[in-house]
């Protein structure tokens, strides 16, 4: 074979082999769900390292946000958490993390529009690393 198929065949073996890890590595961390009660300010406990929070239906008005804390004992004071936010409603909710401690994390949920007030549900997902 000439060098060039070789190559090829050398990346497609490590691309084959990265996927099959990560396929595992996703597959074996423990995730879990929970729903927001009360308000869009209630805390939550979720103590598993990959999950959806479903909030109360949000009424957020344009350009303001609200945050809550997420209980959590995967979390360790050094814990790097990822967030996003999924929804369907008016408006545009952006999440981020604000803070990290030992056992909590703090998620703050903008509404970006610059007009629109959020009208529903959101599915918070996180991931702690």
């Amino acid at each position: 074979m000439d060098p060039v198929t070789i190559a090829l065949f050398v990346v497609v073996g490590a691309i084959a082999l990265f996927a099959l890890v990560m396929n595992l590595f996703v597959t074996s961390i423990s995730k879990g769900t929970v729903t927001q009660l009360t308000s869009a300010t209630t805390a939550v406990t979720l103590n598993k390292e990959a999950g959806v929070i479903t909030t109360v239906a949000l009424t957020t008005a344009a350009d303001t946000s609200f945050e809550f804390t997420v209980n959590n004992s995967v979390v360790k004071a050094d814990s790097i958490v990822l967030a996003s936010a999924e929804y369907a409603g008016n408006g545009h909710p952006s999440v981020h993390v604000k803070s990290v401690a030992a056992g909590s994390f703090v998620v703050v949920v903008r509404n970006v529009n610059a007009s629109a007030a959020l009208n529903a549900a959101a599915d918070i997902h996180f991931y702690v690393l």
